[in-house]
């Protein structure tokens, strides 16, 4: 395996401050509607030649951009100190995890990756995606990171195709349960 060593890379959030290192205003990220999940799911049981398959994308913070000119510094990351002097910082060129805006920003550019692609987002639910090619419907529910991709198979292997021209993503293969995006 060699001299590999894995690090993770994360913010102290309690360090930043409003109007320096963030815009208070630009910070959340929505997150999908219960009951959306639920008109999808049944779509899914109703649409008998449907599939639906969960499509990651990785270090999905990382793949954001500042929007608002910040500078973000962090200090060394533990196992990386040897590599660097005692007194350095370094400058973040992306949000990281821990970062206030980090999910923001990913989301940001996840929606401008989508629309790019000529799918609609839901006015309804602006974690639904959305488009209809020769009378077929294919959508995207997105969870930060996860992405619920279901309808005709060539469809749903175009919209998976279109997210990966954008973002490094893992396929992780068909939706078998909900319990990861469970509602209450």
């Amino acid at each position: 395996m060699g001299n590999e060593k894995k690090v993770q890379w994360k913010a102290e959030r309690k360090e930043q401050r409003d109007g320096e290192h963030f815009v208070s205003t630009s910070i959340s990220s929505p997150v999908t509607n219960a009951t959306t999940v639920r008109i999808a799911l049944t779509m899914l049981a109703l649409c008998p030649g449907w599939i639906a398959v969960i499509e990651d994308v990785e270090g999905a913070f990382l793949q954001g951009e500042f929007t608002d000119g910040e500078e973000i510094y962090i200090e060394v990351p533990q196992g990386w100190e040897e590599y660097y002097d005692d007194d350095t910082v370094l400058l973040l060129n992306v949000p990281i995890y821990g970062t206030k805006q980090g999910a923001s920003c990913f989301y940001k550019k996840l929606v401008k990756t989508v629309k790019g692609k000529m799918y609609q987002r839901s006015p309804a639910d602006p974690c639904l995606y959305y488009r209809w090619k020769e009378g077929r419907l294919v959508m995207m529910l997105s969870w930060i990171d996860d992405n619920l991709i279901m309808g005709y198979p060539e469809d749903v292997d175009q919209f998976r195709k279109d997210i990966e021209a954008g973002f490094k993503c893992k396929f992780e293969g068909p939706l078998k349960n909900m319990s990861a995006a469970k509602s209450t």
